[in-house]
């Protein structure tokens, strides 16, 4: 019996350090733990401080792409203005300051005195006479602008009791592309209806044409109309 008790004790003596030290280890265990938790909670609050005072690697998004539109660049896509002012943008026009101007050619020869006037068929298959018009001085209101235009023929003449007369000839100078391309700058002068076109041949015709703008600069002048006889009339035209 004496063994058996003695035996016990030692058993419930060893229990108890077992307990002892068990217990010690997990304090110490969970001491560890709870500093670990603190140094893990500081370090997310010390990042977090960061986050919020400062970018984190990789974040533009307080900085510049790059990619903005330059200001002093005119964008002209589309409507044919300036998106950065709202201005029309103008391609007929040669220069927009020192006074209303314009030149004339035909054919791409100077339009003066005694030059030969050639009818021509049109891109819509309509006989005309084409005088092309250069141009510039001042800034119109729009992107349209119009000339006077006032020919005659003797012993030929339509409703306007002028061989051609349009007193409000507007031409387009803005920038836009219509049918695929720019329209061209120039005056067409259609004959009156029901007209002989050879009949006109060699005939001189008395050209007067004005710009409607500053001070009106005109061109008067005579010349000689020409009809060609060379099957190039009887073609039809790019969309006819």
């Amino acid at each position: 019996m004496v063994g058996c008790l003695a035996v016990a004790a030692c058993g419930d003596e060893q229990s108890s350090d077992d307990a002892t030290e068990s217990t010690q280890t997990q304090s110490a265990s969970d001491s560890e733990s709870a500093s670990q938790s603190a140094s893990e909670t500081d370090a997310s609050d010390t990042s977090a401080t960061q986050s919020s005072t400062s970018p984190s690697e990789g974040d533009t998004s307080g900085e510049s792409s790059g990619a903005e539109t330059d200001p002093t660049v005119a964008d002209t896509s589309g409507d044919g203005t300036d998106s950065t002012t709202g201005e029309p943008q103008y391609c007929g026009l040669a220069d927009l300051e020192g006074g209303a101007w314009f030149e004339l050619s035909h054919h791409g020869e100077p339009f003066v005195a005694d030059s030969a006037l050639a009818m021509e068929r049109g891109g819509q298959g309509s006989l005309m006479f084409l005088i092309s018009t250069v141009q510039g001085g001042f800034t119109p209101p729009d992107t349209t602008i119009y000339y006077s235009v006032t020919i005659d023929v003797d012993g030929f003449a339509g409703p306007t009791g002028h061989f051609f007369q349009n007193t409000m000839y507007g031409l387009y100078v803005g920038c836009d592309q219509v049918d695929g391309g720019f329209l061209p700058s120039g005056i067409a002068v259609f004959p009156p209806d029901g007209v002989d076109i050879h009949l006109l041949d060699g005939l001189p015709a008395t050209v007067h044409i004005e710009l409607l703008a500053d001070d009106n600069p005109t061109w008067d002048g005579e010349i000689v109309l020409e009809v060609p006889d060379d099957g190039s009339l009887d073609q039809c035209g790019e969309f006819g």
